[in-house]
């Protein structure tokens, strides 16, 4: 499931190519997002694009500006109301792939719902379906359970109020999408290893040297991936069909037996709450009694 590098990506990709644009025409294709906007697209503008949490948000204006601007791509005039705002999930396969009126056509799967402008198309394209539209008539209504890693308002002192006593170990706690949005089972064990700190250790029990390096870390590890577009072990794809590179940096995951790039010891594989976790012995110090 594509997470918040992955979406941050797609966000990045699409401001540039959306902000100030009119919807020419918006077309649901799939029953199943049917009634998930209350109101015609067509001739509205989209003023915003950006991430909340994992969804990829528009924010969409009405423009009733008889002087607007008639340049190429007709541009969203300036003085706008804002009618609401599209909140994208792209869940498991879900995809927003671009072209340009002259890319060549290419089949890249189900489109369940397209965007038509006039200097090119935005297809909302979903295999197995899971990905979802939400309309919010107010931005308030956006907002995720979990803090934002990357907001300037994450500090140290929040994390460490975030995880307060919790005996949870820390690699699933990571996870939790109501304590920090964005983290899957790929950058948790990413974002350990470059803190040196095992998966297994109770979160609670975390000292402000090592909450100092967690918290450094999760930052590092998200804005590395976002540099380089991505994570891609199945499905994801950027918002121009490109798969993400971020798996060729991989400091532990995917990697049992292969060497630590720190230190040449093998990385080691275990599962921890149903779900592989990779880590180096010899980079992180273990509690006693785990493997």
């Amino acid at each position: 499931m594509p997470e918040l590098p992955e979406v941050e990506t797609v966000v990045r990709q699409l401001a540039p190519l959306l902000v100030d644009r009119r919807i020419r025409r918006f077309e649901i294709r799939d029953r199943l997002l049917l009634g998930s906007v209350p109101l015609s697209l067509d001739g509205t503008g989209i003023s915003a694009v950006f991430r909340e949490g994992k969804q990829i948000v528009f924010e969409i204006a009405a423009d009733g500006s008889p002087g607007r601007r008639a340049a190429a791509g007709n541009p969203v005039s300036k003085n706008q109301s804002v009618l609401g705002w599209l909140a994208i999930h792209l869940r498991m396969t879900g995809r927003l792939l671009w072209s340009f009126p002259n890319d060549s056509a290419q089949s890249r799967g189900k489109t369940r719902a397209e965007f038509a402008f006039e200097h090119g198309r935005l297809c909302f394209v979903d295999t197995r379906r899971f990905g979802t539209f939400a309309w919010h008539e107010e931005r308030s209504s956006l907002r995720s359970a979990g803090v934002d890693p990357l907001r300037a308002s994450f500090r140290i002192r929040n994390l460490r109020e975030l995880i307060g006593s919790s005996t949870q170990e820390i690699k699933p706690w990571l996870m939790r999408q109501d304590k920090i949005c964005g983290i899957g089972n790929i950058y948790a064990s990413e974002i350990l290893a470059e803190a040196g700190l095992s998966p297994f250790l109770r979160a609670g029990s975390l000292d402000r040297k090592q909450l100092t390096r967690l918290h450094k870390s999760i930052r590092k590890v998200l804005r590395d991936a976002i540099k380089h577009c991505g994570t891609t072990f199945s499905d994801f794809q950027d918002a121009r069909g490109v798969k993400g590179k971020y798996q060729d940096y991989l400091r532990v995951y995917d990697r049992e037996n292969m060497p630590c790039r720190a230190c040449g010891h093998g990385i080691t594989r275990s599962l921890q709450g149903g779900r592989s976790t990779y880590f180096c012995e010899q980079c992180t110090t273990l509690p006693p009694g785990n493997p």
